[in-house]
This record gives C-alpha cells, structure tokens and sequence, in this order.
C-alpha cells in the first residue's frame, strides 16, 4: 500500500471519517486544490513511512511470546500489505470487528486482552479530527491497523485454543530441582492432548481479512460445549461474587482449552480438585463415584488423558528412586526394622540379587544401583489392587492400607499416584464380562469370600489358579481432569476448592496481556 502525503492527506481523512457502516460519502468532492493547501498541518499529513515506523516501535515494545502475537509481529516485520487500510482509509470491517470484539466481557476476558480499548481510541480521534503532538493522524492509522490484525487473531485463537497455553502454564511452575543447581528443570504437570494454533490456522485468519470473511472464522472459532455456555450464562448474571466470577472465567478458559477425547460409552474420570472419581457407562446408564487421594501440592498428581488397560490383584511395589532418595536414605538407611516391618527388600539392580539391608547405607541407596521392592499382599502401599494405563509420570490408579484419608475433606497426601476408596467397585464396574463366576475369580485372588457355588468350589481347590491380570478390551479412557467450577448432569454448578492454586494462575495471565 502507498499513502499520499502533505496537503492531500486531508482529503484523505475526509475519506476516512465519512465511512459508515453501509455506505461512504465524499462531502467535500466539490473542494479545490487550492482549499486544501490552506489547512496544511504536519499532525494532518499522512505517510506511509510513518505509519510504518509507529507500527515497528509498537511490535518492537510489545515482547509478546504468544504464537498468534509472534505471528502477526512477523507479517508486519516483513513488510507485507496492511490488512485494514489503505489510500481512503478505513471501512465498516473496524466496526464489525470492534461489535464482536466487545463481547469478550462475556468469556471472562478483559478488553484490555485484544486491544478493543486502543483501536476505539485511534478511531474516535480519527473521525473526530483530534490529532495533537502525541497522536497524529499515522499513530492512529497504525494503531488500527497492528491492533486490528492483533486482536483478530488473539479473538479467534483464544476462543478456538484458549487465551492461555496449558502446557506453559502448568509446565513452568514447579521446579524439579530443589536445591541450588543451575539448572532450571520444571514438573510436568499437564499431558493431555490438547490443540493448539499453527501457521495454518493463523494463515486462514490473515486471508479471512483480506477477503473481508474474518465473521465467519470468528463464528467457527467460538466456544459451543454445553458446559461451557452454562458456565458463560451464569458469568453474566447480576449478583455474582468476585470470587465466583473468577472461578467461571478460570474454568471458561479450561473449557476452551480442546482436549482429544476418545468417544466410547465407558469411561473414566476424575476432577482433582474436588477428590472424586467417577466412572460412566452411557450404553447401560450405570455410574460409580468415589473419594480419591491425589498428589500432595509438593507431588501434584498430573492433567492428562489415557486408557486403563489392565488391573493387577496383589502387586509388587519398586519403590520410586526419588522416594528412596529423599525419604527412605536419610531415616531408614541400614534400619532392620522397618524393613522387615514394611516387608520391602533392597536388591542390586546389576546382579539382581537381595542385599543385607544392614549392610547398604545411605550413600549406596541414593546412587540409584539399588532398587528397594515391597512384597505383595496386606500392608503393600498399592493395596490389593491397580490399575495400569500408560503415561509419562509412573503413576496409576491403586487401592491402599491407610483408609483414615478418605475421611477428610482435603486429601491431597499421596507422591502422585491416585488411591481409590472403592478399587473392587471400580474393577467390577470396568468389566466386560460380569459374570458372577468372573467377578468371584477376582474375589478368591483378593483373599474375599466367593458368593456363587462354583466359586465355592474353585476356592477349596489346592494350587487353583489365581488371578493376577485382568486386561480390558478395549482400553477404558481415563481423563484426569482440574475444574473447580461445572455443570452437574442437571446443569448445576458445582464449586470445588482448588487445592494447588491453579485458578490464580491462569487469571493472572489473562489479565496480564
């Protein structure tokens, strides 16, 4: 784009303040020449040069790291045509983007977030003729054009994807090492598939303007999860607290994030603020809930999504080497007795041999060429029962010997792991086959009464086969999952706590742009 200067900038701007939403007039067609060389002023000259250079000064001071920010500051940075003006101006798009733009307010988000408050500013003075030493008639050229294209983009991305990045989010707040290494290593706390924006979504937002279509990317790009517009309408009601709102926008912003999800009939999930579990079967309309105990705030149990594929009875526990390094070492290093009372024995990983526990001292349990194991049965941390599924954490879902925790109302205490209050309600609920027989089989493994004749009959066999695994065809989906705020099944609200102080996070960073 070329712009013209000196005195027939005014005429220009003429062009751009006569534009109404539906038509442009020229009402000072009739002018000469001459009239328009008595009103020059320098604050009424438009240059392209100008323009440009205001729009590098404000990419260059933003330093924004989002994708769709880093996106638009390339486009500008490569000196391609502007998007929303040009020798006459500007048009009625402005005017339809600023309509949707303000609704924002709606989903929790500040104006502020995608520059509605800068654009509206640059356009009144515009049609206002209100230019001055600070802002002349090329800052507010290029405020609108930057802001615009910015604000589009932040609009339909944080609609489609989330304003926020769940995985920078949750992946940047816990450090791994505690001490004073220089290293920075952070926790990963969130693993669920989850889309993001890439060149070729931010490529359909840049053409849509071009052809004037950026409504129909904004319509497609809006949130439509019946949850999400539950917790939307209740956002807008009068009369909600503070802190409530921040919860609906908090959680608003977890609804837009699109998780992959697998749609099967069964399935399992489970809220980590709230510390339930439930587990669904839409073919039959059956449902389970439970108390769960998760990951302490130090040990925080992981977002993710995955599928149970098997059940152990009677498991083996290797302990976690950052629990044999922090816990285990220090206290119990060469300490016959808790060993034994714990039933757990230190093997030698190279030659796979059981070691004297008094002879192994701290030192050689932190080196991390011992495993200690912990033998099945009662007293074993996992219980009698876990269930496996695959992810990058080492945890699962288990049963467990210490049951006063299920009890309280706050039960974040566990390394990571999920312990269940009901894990045979759980197995049987999982099951393809219940068969009273299949489900005694499990019962006899568990060291429980058999309830049918021909598990009677099983159980007083000698060497009868016992059941170790139960694997589940197809896999279950397991969704770990963290709303404090959702709709029930009859469109209630349920609040929970937010026991590792998510909500603060992500409210920060929306309202922090």
């Amino acid at each position: 784009m070329k712009f013209i200067g000196g005195t027939v900038a005014f005429f220009l701007l003429v062009l751009l303040v006569s534009c109404k939403k539906h038509e442009i007039s020229y009402p000072y067609k009739n002018l000469e020449y001459s009239y328009y060389d008595t009103i020059r002023n320098k604050r009424f000259a438009v240059s392209n040069k100008k323009v440009q250079w205001y729009i590098d000064s404000m990419r260059i001071a933003a330093h924004d790291t989002a994708f769709v920010d880093l996106y638009v500051d390339k486009y500008y940075a490569a000196r391609k045509p502007y998007l929303w003006i040009d020798t006459k101006g500007t048009d009625n798009r402005i005017d339809s983007l600023n309509v949707r733009l303000k609704t924002v307010i709606f989903d929790g988000i500040n104006l502020s977030t995608v520059f509605y408050p800068y654009i509206k500013d640059a356009l009144e003075r515009l049609r206002n003729f209100d230019f001055d030493d600070s802002h002349d008639i090329n800052l507010c050229l290029a405020k609108i054009e930057y802001f615009s294209t910015k604000a589009l983009a932040r609009y339909a991305s944080g609609m489609r994807f989330g304003f926020v990045n769940p995985y920078k989010l949750y992946n940047r707040l816990d450090l791994v090492n505690d001490d004073d290494s220089l290293c920075t290593d952070y926790r990963t706390l969130y693993d669920a598939q989850t889309e993001t924006p890439g060149k070729k979504y931010m490529e359909e937002v840049i053409n849509s303007i071009v052809s004037g279509e950026f409504i129909k990317v904004i319509d497609k790009a809006a949130c439509r999860n019946e949850k999400y517009l539950i917790l939307r309408s209740e956002y807008s009601k009068a009369g909600i607290g503070i802190n409530k709102k921040r919860m609906l926008a908090a959680n608003m912003e977890r609804y837009r994030w699109r998780r992959s999800e697998t749609k099967t009939e069964k399935y399992v999930w489970i809220n980590l603020p709230e510390f339930v579990l439930r587990a669904t079967d839409e073919e039959s309309g059956e449902e389970l809930e439970m108390k769960i105990c998760e990951g302490s705030v130090k040990h925080k149990t992981p977002q993710l999504t995955s599928n149970i594929e098997r059940l152990e009875l009677n498991p083996v526990w290797t302990v976690p080497q950052s629990i044999i390094s922090k816990e285990i070492a220090p206290k119990h290093a060469e300490d016959e007795g808790y060993f034994e009372r714990n039933k757990m024995m230190i093997i030698e990983k190279a030659s796979g041999e059981e070691v004297d526990v008094s002879t192994v001292s701290a030192e050689m349990l932190k080196s991390g060429k011992y495993k200690v194991v912990q033998s099945k049965g009662e007293g074993n941390a996992l219980g009698r029962m876990i269930f496996r599924f695959k992810n990058n954490f080492s945890i699962f879902l288990h049963d467990t010997p210490n049951r006063d925790a299920f009890n309280r109302p706050f039960r974040a205490v566990s390394h990571g792991c999920i312990r269940l209050e009901k894990p045979f309600e759980l197995a049987v609920f999982l099951l393809d086959d219940k068969a009273p027989f299949v489900i005694d089989k499990m019962r006899i493994a568990l060291g429980m009464p058999p309830e049918t004749e021909e598990g009677m009959k099983l159980a007083e066999k000698e060497n009868h086969p016992v059941m170790g695994v139960k694997s589940f065809k197809p896999a279950i989906p397991l969704y770990i999952t963290y709303l404090t705020a959702y709709p029930d099944k009859n469109g209630n609200i349920v609040y929970t706590q937010d026991p590792y102080g998510y909500d603060d996070k992500i409210m920060s960073l929306l309202h922090n742009y």
